[in-house]
């Protein structure tokens, strides 16, 4: 196998010092975004700016700026994820908000956009995890917002 960068590493130690097995029905976290953001942080890898807003109240106070990508906080296979979550506006962002509402009953996480190369890390197992080798996702659809979705 093939050696996973020191980045990935020390993503994989914080994944197990700071979270339970998953294996565990009670386990929240492997799911929950926000949670894993502030993993990172601790950990000293720079995520961008979030907020977790779990009413339409919560985005009076958001400092954020645009362009914002917009996610349901709990779901994974980029559930609820589109071209359309990639927002410009504070309208479209209310619009968006509104639909993860309804469509999934949870926060949603809104994220500064970083437009750039797109990499993921997967991890084999629960007791030692292993970082497996880096994927990088390559778009070649240019006419939307370049973001892993359900449709790739």
């Amino acid at each position: 196998m093939q050696q996973a960068t020191p980045d990935a590493d020390k993503l994989a130690d914080s994944v197990r010092a700071h979270t339970a097995n998953a294996q565990d029905p009670d386990f929240k976290g492997a799911l929950d975004k926000a949670l894993t953001k502030m993993v990172l942080a601790q950990a000293g890898v720079p995520t961008p700016a979030f907020k977790l807003v779990k009413r339409m109240a919560d985005l009076d106070s958001l400092r954020l700026g645009f362009p914002l990508i917009v996610k349901p906080n709990e779901e994974g296979s980029s559930k609820g994820l589109g071209p359309a979550n990639v927002v410009e506006s504070a309208e479209a962002l209310c619009a968006v908000v509104e639909r993860l509402f309804t469509d999934y009953e949870q926060a949603v996480i809104i994220e500064e956009c970083v437009m750039g190369r797109e990499f993921t890390v997967g991890f084999m197992g629960t007791d030692a995890p292993e970082a497996l080798p880096l994927l990088e996702f390559v778009y070649l659809d240019m006419s939307r917002p370049h973001i892993y979705d359900i449709e790739l």
